[in-house]
């Protein structure tokens, strides 16, 4: 499996020191997702550099309202639990 970093740079940028709380930009929490050897080069010969994180956020948000508009109860649970 691969996982994705933050470039150095960016890193650096957001220096972590005692009493700082670090927000991600556009409202979004930040997570760690952990792809399939090659699927984030695949991805990224689909769409070019520098646009994974918004491609795999558009993808995840229409495939959780797809998931969210065949549920038979709305808000009551699904096929997939919480941990």
């Amino acid at each position: 499996m691969e996982q994705c970093t933050v470039s150095s740079a960016l890193a650096a940028a957001f220096a972590i020191g005692d009493g700082v709380t670090i927000v991600a930009p556009l409202g979004v929490k930040t997570t760690v997702v952990r792809l399939p050897e090659g699927l984030a080069e695949r991805i990224e010969d689909l769409i070019g550099p520098n646009r994974r994180a918004k491609f795999i956020r558009e993808v995840v948000e229409r495939e959780v309202e797809r998931m969210e508009s065949q549920r038979p109860n709305p808000g009551k649970g699904g096929t997939i639990s919480a941990r």
